[in-house]
């Protein structure tokens, strides 16, 4: 699985407003397979993806397709699980969920944890941080309270790329990785819009750190999990935002803009 790009589509339902509405259901579309979606009413367009998850798909849906990536990271391979679209198309859902659904990330924390279980001849260390790209500043989710702010670079070092002098925590229980994640989402910055009741306004990171060593062989591998939940893209006609909302508005579609570049 190394190296490899995965794209998924995923359909949230229709909100009230446009149950109650149909004119204001501005994107229609078919599921034709498993991995095609037919857009557009008049005029359709057809697209192709890794896997179509529809309207009726379930947190538990999107998981088991991701599961076994949870596997590679132990492995010693990067993994990163993006979710992009625009505000309010469920990114958050999907990577955080609730406490009644959870989503990704919480899944995979209960799936490293019982993999490394079962790894009875590794000494195994866990670490994680977190950080937030709001207006293009790092923020370190994770600082302690009290404790000056430092500055944040991101740099390559050994052909890995990192974030010198963001906190790291160790972690050595569920419970425990899953406390740090739901406080720093407390810290995140968020604004209600005319679209969304709680906008994500910044980037998340969210990486945990995974390094294995096999008792027997001596074998070191690094591998690390990371969880990015992108701001939405969104146009201030339809967000009704104030002037500083416009503000992250411009550096939410700007990093948008050069994250598609990249890819």
């Amino acid at each position: 699985m190394k190296g490899k790009v995965r794209v998924y589509c995923r359909i949230r339902p229709f909100s009230k407003h446009e149950l109650e509405d149909p004119e204001k259901r501005l994107v229609c579309y078919e599921k034709t397979d498993e991995m095609s979606l037919r857009v557009g009413s008049a005029r359709t367009k057809d697209y192709n993806f890794d896997a179509v998850f529809d309207q009726d798909s379930t947190q538990e849906d999107v998981f088991e397709d991701c599961e076994r990536l949870i596997q590679s990271a132990v492995d010693g391979y990067n993994v990163i699980i993006f979710a992009y679209g625009q505000t309010g198309s469920g990114k958050t859902f999907t990577i955080q969920g609730t406490e009644d659904m959870p989503g990704l990330t919480p899944r995979a924390i209960v799936k490293m944890f019982d993999i490394i279980r079962e790894m009875t001849n590794f000494r195994i260390k866990l670490k994680c941080y977190m950080v937030e790209l709001y207006l293009n500043h790092l923020r370190d989710l994770l600082l302690p309270p009290g404790e000056p702010v430092k500055e944040l670079e991101i740099k390559e070092l050994a052909g890995k790329t990192v974030v010198q002098g963001v906190t790291e925590v160790e972690i050595d229980s569920v419970a425990q990785c899953e406390e740090i994640f739901t406080d720093g989402l407390s810290r995140r910055k968020v604004r209600k819009t005319m679209m969304n009741a709680e906008s994500s306004r910044s980037h998340l990171v969210f990486s945990i750190i995974i390094d294995t060593a096999n008792i027997n062989t001596g074998v070191r591998n690094v591998g690390k999990l990371t969880f990015v939940d992108l701001a939405g893209s969104e146009k201030a006609s339809k967000t009704g935002v104030d002037k500083q909302g416009q503000e992250e508005a411009n550096a939410i579609n700007m990093s948008l803009t050069a994250l598609g570049n990249v890819i």
